[in-house]
């Protein structure tokens, strides 16, 4: 045999075989699929404790080679949905439970911010009393210091002014307005 013909034998044979195993799988696959789609539905349509007797049932009841394969498929997809379902609900918790947290967090910064205004409007009326009191007293202080000036002045004037007028030998009674 040429060498052509003997790739060409060989290709053929490959391709056969081939499309022999594709037909094979999807043979294999189809009532998978629907034994899957209708356990599916299954599934769906009975409660937990439904599921685990049926599955129960089936179980106890499969006696040839196609049914047990269909009991283990069912078992491996109860157990797969039991698993999503714990999952799911695990997600659900702790998403819940991250909700609050933020919650809880927020609700403190509020709290805080809260108190950081009251202190801060206290401190302000504080000031402004402590500030008024210190006005107060800084006015009298002044108005103090300013009369014992001016009364210091004005005996210090009139004294100068006594001695000028004894000074100037002018009778007291004209300069005063006496007579």
């Amino acid at each position: 045999m040429p060498r052509r013909s003997c790739l060409a034998h060989l290709e053929i044979d490959f391709e056969t075989q081939v499309e022999a195993k594709a037909g094979q799988r999807a043979d294999a696959a189809a009532p998978k699929a629907d034994f899957t789609k209708d356990s599916m539905t299954l599934s769906d349509a009975l409660p937990d404790s439904g599921r685990t007797v049926l599955v129960d049932s089936l179980e106890t009841g499969g006696s040839t080679k196609g049914e047990a394969v269909q009991l283990a498929v069912i078992s491996n997809l109860t157990r797969a949905l039991e698993k999503q379902k714990e999952k799911t609900e695990l997600m659900r918790t702790f998403s819940h439970w991250r909700l609050q947290q933020i919650e809880a967090g927020q609700e403190d910064h509020v709290c805080s911010m809260a108190d950081k205004h009251y202190n801060r409007i206290l401190l302000k009326n504080m000031w402004r009393t402590w500030r008024s009191v210190m006005e107060s007293n800084w006015k009298d202080k002044v108005e103090q210091a300013c009369r014992a000036r001016a009364e210091e002045v004005c005996i210090e004037l009139s004294s100068d002014y006594e001695t000028k007028v004894a000074q100037s030998k002018i009778p007291k009674e004209i300069v005063f307005g006496f007579l």
